[in-house]
């Protein structure tokens, strides 16, 4: 039998980012999080509601609470696809990526000799190295000086600061809610920053259908169909 990996928890994360949660949240979060481990340390895991209802021990309309509880506070992001759900725990694969190319990094700083290995450069200078690929979607100084407002309000509100791979993620994520489109983009940060949210959605006053709506669609989609096969 393969050894279960440990799970190293950031306590100060963890309260932090689940601190507005119902408890019955983060019991069902640590489930998903063991089976990301479980899976590789994956950061992904897919499943069906059924599952789910198994999984967190509860019932269909529990599930879909504790669903909407870990939308509504940003802790993961939450795909559906038919009847599967699909979660992706955004620090592991940061972690994940870090590591491979902290990995990759080191390996490029070693000279091989006939007797020895040597270390040319220290590891801090590995990490410098990978902070320092932040790509930004417009390089004004008008968009950056909104990005930096809205790190320095995430870091006052919720005392989270990003890091590298996070916080590339977030600039595609702004990038694609924007439509590539820069104005679009400062709005949408304003108006995270003015409803003190923790992630980005589309304007309000945009007449397409945002992720977190969706989400909530299907969810009530669900409830619908199920409702209906009991009144049968």
């Amino acid at each position: 039998m393969p050894k279960i990996p440990y799970i190293p928890i950031y306590i100060g994360d963890w309260e932090q980012d689940l601190n507005s949660c119902m408890i019955i949240t983060e019991g069902a979060w640590m489930k998903i999080i063991v089976k990301m481990f479980k899976d590789n340390k994956s950061g992904i895991y897919k499943t069906t509601t059924k599952s789910l209802q198994i999984l967190w021990k509860s019932d269909e309309g529990t599930v879909r609470e504790i669903i909407e509880d870990l939308l509504l506070n940003d802790i993961c992001i939450i795909k559906f696809d038919g009847n599967k759900v699909k979660f992706t725990n955004r620090r592991m694969l940061e972690d994940k990526e870090i590591s491979g190319k902290r990995s990759k990094a080191v390996q490029t700083r070693y000279k091989t000799s006939t007797n020895d290995v040597q270390i040319t450069e220290d590891e801090s200078e590995i990490d410098n190295e990978v902070e320092n690929e932040i790509k930004y979607p417009f390089e004004t100084q008008t968009f950056l000086s909104s990005w930096d407002l809205w790190k320095a309000h995430r870091k006052e509100a919720d005392r989270f600061t990003y890091k590298p791979i996070g916080e590339q993620s977030a600039l595609m994520e702004l990038n694609n809610l924007s439509g590539m489109n820069e104005v679009t983009a400062i709005k949408i940060i304003n108006q995270s920053i003015a409803k003190s949210w923790k992630g980005f959605f589309e304007l309000k006053n945009n007449t397409n259908e945002s992720e977190q709506e969706k989400n909530r669609r299907i969810l009530k989609e669900l409830a619908d169909d199920r409702n209906t096969d009991i009144q049968k």
